[in-house]
């Protein structure tokens, strides 16, 4: 059984156990109520299909919860799954969740855990400048991304890559290692201490740049990030607003300084300056 929402990383997560003829007992959402969801009223070609079009197209039983509090019998009958799998799924899950399935419960988190805990972990990565990222596969416990660690795989950060396309690299990297885990045994280890780190969701002071940053740091930030923006430059003369990044060059202006250009206002930065809208 899958547990996510209509984001990338669950349609993903769920095309790849269905090409792999993983029986999926069905799909959990979060919601309003406990209640079944039909596909009444869908459109017939979705433009962005979602993980909720891909159970409907191949039978799976769709179910909403309301709030993440409600125990499995109340939302699952008598259907008993052999493992839950959870893939963006935006409530923490109580114990009788987690005991619910003879193999537990499994999560897909996009980053090298035990670095990058917690709900936005891409965010918090594009704004420290990683030039990597990459995905791990752990068992759910009752923390926050804590559990042990069932496999991993790294991802680089490619330049001015946006939000959408680094959520598909991650999602498919995801998927390989969600199929290769339940098709063969796997041993589990624990999360390391070293290296650890839990970030919240980011406030209106985390979409500000200071200057003093690389350009290349700030041009991947605001590509990659862009969906939070816009954003506030911390410039020489005063804030600079930016809700788009349009290029970068590692010779450029002064840090701090700001002019027009053809193409927008040029900002610099440490090891050169970037375009903004």
């Amino acid at each position: 059984m899958l547990l996510g929402m209509s984001g990338t990383f669950s349609r993903v997560a769920l095309e790849a156990l269905l090409a792999a003829r993983v029986d999926v007992r069905g799909l959990v959402v979060p919601g309003l109520r406990p209640r079944p969801l039909t596909p009444a009223r869908r459109p017939i070609h979705p433009s962005a299909p979602t993980a909720v079009h891909v159970a409907w197209d191949h039978g799976v039983p769709v179910r909403e919860v309301g709030s993440g509090a409600e125990d499995p019998p109340d939302i699952l009958g008598d259907s008993r799954p052999d493992a839950l799998v959870v893939a963006c799924f935006p409530w923490r899950l109580r114990r009788s969740w987690l005991e619910l399935a003879p193999l537990g419960a499994l999560n897909l988190h996009p980053s090298l855990l035990p670095a990058y805990r917690g709900p936005t972990p891409l965010f918090w990565q594009l704004r420290a400048g990683e030039t990597r990222t990459g995905v791990t596969l752990h068992r759910l416990d009752e923390g926050i991304d804590t559990g042990e660690i069932l496999a991993q795989a790294p991802l680089p950060f490619p330049d001015g890559l946006g939000w959408d396309a680094l959520e598909e690299r991650l999602a498919a990297l995801g998927a390989r290692l969600l199929v290769g885990a339940l098709g063969s045994p796997t041993t589990a280890r624990a999360q390391p201490e070293a290296g650890a780190s839990y970030q919240g969701p980011p406030a209106a002071a985390d979409l500000e740049l200071p200057t003093t940053w690389t350009a290349r740091r700030a041009f991947n930030f605001i590509r990659g990030a862009a969906g939070f923006g816009p954003f506030t430059i911390l410039a020489g003369d005063g804030p600079v607003p930016a809700r788009e990044a349009v290029s970068y060059r590692t010779e450029g202006i002064e840090p701090g300084c700001v002019r027009r250009v053809a193409d927008g206002t040029e900002v610099g930065f440490a090891s050169g300056s970037v375009v903004v809208l």
